[in-house]
């Protein structure tokens, strides 16, 4: 399917408005972001990382110094012109030529250099001009928009409170302004959020309070109290560096709400669990987390963000001593995913491990998640469980399945295990 061209303009941009990974709205554009920065390379435009995200580098031929109103109209004149050719040229279904392609990156460079006040006429005349079907009038408006929201925020929710007609870009703006100035926007969003709900949600604060704690976690924290927010994953995608970490860590521990405590950690893990179980164990070294830390830390580890570091991570438990019913259900938990995942690895890890509660929870999960499709390795590994209600519960399991397959195997493995025969 052929994105259409000024839609690719504008989820450059797009990308280039957030810092963190999670948006608010503009979500899962990473990919597409890559292959219009590669695109842009090749029709000589640089997309360069700086502090504020990604931005365009494009350097305009020399041009009149006109008054800037009618430099802002003048452009104007062009965007909605090449807006008309672009929506032509969609229509058609003619293919995006490198000519093309060039044209709607110059734009852009055009767009660039325009400073607030100018993009703020340019909003206006895309409003009011008769020369643009509604869809394309909004299309473009929104697109001027979310460049202002790139370095000026507050203006282009300035823009956005004065008009319904384009897509809810509130949230970016917002969370771009917090980015920036995290007091002003905290402050506006005490004042508006009656007034625009649509747009302070608690995804929106989950993600200010996100962005604040890269910078200012204990901030970050009284403004959650503050907010009292039903849940508090924003920890679990703030991108903090293992300084900021440790401060967020001092912070917890001052709280009085073990629920916060428990809740925040476990976001913590599962967020440091994603860059990989080396980096996550420098800095679980120097972290000294206490017994309830440990368990609390080891509830927010999923296999989703664990991956091949599992068997890694199901050791540090080991290691750590964490026990108790929970720390139980998730190594068997993480276990029965790698098996679903990996079979094999996760066969030869748990036939190495070294036996204890770790490596007992673990046999759970691989069992229960064997037993479909072999009940007989099921069975073996069953019979290093002692007996007790998780052996017979599994073995009801086994028996189950192997019934499926095999009645009279299936019967001689109840007789053996002392089940009643009740597929």
């Amino acid at each position: 399917m052929k994105t259409p061209l000024v839609l690719t303009a504008v989820i450059l941009i797009a990308g280039s408005l957030v810092g963190w990974r999670q948006t608010v709205v503009v979500r899962d554009v990473q990919n597409e972001l890559m292959e219009v920065e590669a695109r842009a390379s090749e029709l000589g435009f640089a997309l360069e990382e700086g502090a504020d995200g990604v931005v365009v580098s494009y350097k305009a031929s020399d041009r009149d110094r006109r008054d800037k109103e009618e430099e802002a109209r003048a452009f104007a004149v062009r965007l909605i012109a090449f807006s008309k050719e672009m929506k032509e040229h969609e229509k058609s279904g003619s293919q995006n030529t490198p000519e093309v392609e060039k044209r709607v990156f110059e734009m852009v460079g055009g767009l660039l250099e325009l400073d607030v006040d100018q993009l703020r006429f340019l909003v206006d005349e895309l409003r009011t001009t008769s020369e643009l079907d509604d869809s394309t009038r909004r299309e473009m408006s929104t697109f001027v928009v979310m460049m202002l929201a790139q370095d000026h925020p507050e203006t282009a929710l300035s823009l956005l409170t004065e008009s319904s007609d384009m897509v809810n870009l509130g949230p970016i703006a917002i969370v771009r302004w917090a980015a920036q100035d995290p007091f002003a926007a905290m402050e506006w969003m005490r004042k508006e959020s009656k007034d625009h709900p649509e747009w302070v949600t608690e995804e929106t604060q989950q993600a200010v309070l996100a962005s604040v704690a890269q910078k200012n976690p204990s901030l970050a924290f009284e403004w959650a109290a503050e907010l009292k927010l039903e849940n508090d994953y924003w920890l679990s995608r703030s991108d903090l560096t293992d300084a900021s970490r440790s401060e967020v860590l001092a912070a917890l521990r001052k709280q009085s709400d073990s629920e916060v405590r428990n809740g925040a950690l476990a976001g913590m893990a599962g967020k440091l669990a994603e860059a990989g179980y080396d980096r996550a164990r420098r800095w679980l070294d120097t972290a000294e987390l206490s017994e309830s830390e440990l368990k609390s830390w080891s509830n927010g580890l999923n296999y989703r963000q664990t991956g091949k570091d599992t068997g890694n991570w199901l050791e540090w438990m080991e290691e750590q001593s964490v026990r108790g019913e929970a720390a139980e259900q998730k190594a068997a938990e993480l276990m029965k995913h790698w098996t679903d995942s990996d079979y094999r690895a996760a066969g030869e890890w748990l036939a190495a491990a070294e036996p204890g509660a770790t490596q007992k929870a673990s046999v759970l999960g691989y069992v229960a998640a064997v037993a479909p499709y072999d009940p007989v390795a099921a069975a073996q590994w069953l019979e290093t469980l002692p007996q007790g209600e998780d052996r017979s519960a599994l073995a009801q399991r086994v028996f189950r399945e192997w019934s499926n397959q095999d009645e009279a195997a299936a019967r001689a493995f109840a007789e053996k295990e002392g089940l009643e025969e009740k597929p």
